[in-house]
């Protein structure tokens, strides 16, 4: 049984279906996208242990003057761990959505103790036809203070 005219049904059905398509290739972009800001957010929290370890108790009493401000001592030094991290430079990351905390588990920067490092991103999400949202990314690396 037809009911009267159904020449462009094919062009709706098309339209139809590319929506659907549309929105889930770019759901997998933003989905990679995230990944990347994930991977983003585990290096960081390395490299951030990393210039931690090395900023331990005997980089403090170093002879040399021009080292003053080179030692890390604990919660008062995110400031600068937030700024290591922002200043990575990785391409697509808006550093504005990125923090650290140093913490020492250990309880101070004593050569051979722990420093621990968290590293927090959010990233939008932005998938058409769908909500926006915001992913929280987290991510830690605990490496011993080696100087």
């Amino acid at each position: 049984m037809k009911f009267g005219n159904e020449e462009g049904g094919s062009l709706v059905e098309f339209a139809i279906a590319s929506l659907l398509l549309i929105m889930m290739l770019f759901g997998i972009i933003e989905f990679s996208f995230a990944f990347y800001g994930y991977h983003f957010t585990a290096e960081a929290a390395k490299e951030a242990a990393r210039y931690a370890s090395v900023r331990g108790s005997n980089a403090c009493t170093t002879a040399n003057p021009n080292l003053a401000d080179y030692c890390l001592t604990g919660a008062g030094d995110n400031t600068r761990i937030t700024a290591l991290v922002a200043g990575l430079g990785y391409p697509g990351i808006n550093s504005a959505n990125t923090t650290a905390q140093l913490s020492l588990p250990d309880g101070d920067n004593a050569v051979g103790h722990n420093v621990k490092v968290d590293v927090y991103y959010t990233f939008p999400i932005a998938v058409p036809y769908w909500k926006a949202t915001r992913l929280q990314m987290h991510s830690t690396a605990q490496m011993v203070i080696s100087n």
